[in-house]
């Protein structure tokens, strides 16, 4: 009789998210994340070679998007991670391998004096920071917009 107690409230807990979590939405969240993924490397490819003379460097579009495409794809990869929770803490080191590979070859490809290579790099991290968290409100509100009403029973409750 245990065991079915347990198994009951299992199948209650699972049905609860089930509802208001549903897989349409979250695919949903998954689509939009990874085009305006694909969006913001670009963005930041463009942001990469506009700066590159202010720091002393030469500009090129195509080296500029290999560095922005170089140093996201670890995070990327990395972040596979955290489909298991005991794991996820994988991802952040994926992140943070992104960084080293992006302070490695910002000064390489784009030609920046190593005085001036820290400064470009915390830069560029910066506006990656403001630029990724623009793209998290575009994503929840597309989300929310297209699939709001897959979340369950009158959608996501916030409260203050």
């Amino acid at each position: 009789l245990s065991r079915l107690v347990g198994h009951y409230r299992v199948l209650v807990i699972v049905v609860f998210f089930a509802a208001f979590f549903s897989i349409g939405y979250s695919v949903g969240m998954a689509v939009f994340g990874y085009v305006l993924n694909l969006v913001a490397v670009y963005v930041t490819g463009l942001i990469i070679n506009a700066l590159a003379p202010s720091f002393g460097g030469t500009q090129d579009q195509v080296k500029a998007f290999k560095v922005a495409a170089y140093s996201a794809t670890a995070g990327w990869l990395a972040a596979i991670f955290g489909i298991i929770p005991m794991l996820g803490w994988l991802a952040l080191i994926g992140a943070l391998y992104g960084l080293y590979l992006l302070y490695i070859g910002l000064p390489i490809l784009m030609r920046v004096a190593q005085d001036k290579a820290v400064g470009y790099v915390v830069v560029i991290i910066v506006v990656n920071i403001v630029l990724y968290f623009v793209i998290g409100l575009i994503v929840a509100s597309l989300t929310a917009a297209f699939f709001g009403g897959m979340m369950g029973p009158g959608g996501p409750v916030v409260r203050y």
